[in-house]
């Protein structure tokens, strides 16, 4: 089996912990409390960052490798990519909303509400289109030659927030993460 399916795996799961602590500070806020923007802030810069440049590339190579050995898969790998493009628009989109708040700028609070809604459900229904749909057919239909190929191609960039080496302007958000039980 592939490497690089079980470093995407290993992202998943990781992300789901990102969307776990958004939540977490998203119900502080509709509490009428101050959530810990900073945290929130950091986890939105996680996602800006690695998914776009690291995960989503290698997604794309199994996805791509997927419809080549099996047409009939043409729709469902075009759906992810759309929907790739998608949450980097809406992260963006996210963060900005962020952004505003965080910083007293006047944002209606249930318009940042809807955004960051929109953009939490957006992922969680990616992810499970992932793991429920794409991996099991690509494992399905892909030979070794197809993983051999799709871990040659595959970019590796070291995880900033989960791998070896946690960078410093991501420390309190790791700390939260581990409290969690990450």
């Amino acid at each position: 089996m592939s490497r690089v399916l079980d470093e995407l795996r290993r992202d998943h799961r990781n992300m789901t912990k990102i969307l776990a602590i958004l939540d977490e500070q998203l119900r502080v806020f509709r509490d009428g409390r101050v959530p810990d923007f900073d945290l929130m802030q950091r986890a939105m810069v996680y996602s800006l960052d690695y998914p776009d440049l690291c995960h989503h590339p290698k997604e794309d190579l199994i996805f791509e490798r997927l419809a080549q050995c099996d047409p009939g898969a043409r729709a469902l790998v075009d759906r992810l990519a759309a929907e790739h493009r998608d949450i980097a628009k809406a992260t963006r989109e996210f963060a900005d909303a962020l952004h505003m708040v965080a910083e007293d700028f006047q944002v209606s609070r249930d318009r940042f509400l809807e955004v960051a809604d929109a953009w939490l459900a957006l992922n969680r229904r990616h992810l499970q289109a992932e793991e429920r749909e794409a991996f099991p057919r690509a494992e399905r239909v892909l030979g070794e030659a197809d993983w051999a190929a799709v871990d040659a191609a595959a970019v590796r960039k070291p995880d900033p927030l989960f791998g070896g080496t946690v960078e410093e302007h991501y420390l309190s958000l790791h700390e939260r993460i581990l409290q969690l039980g990450g």
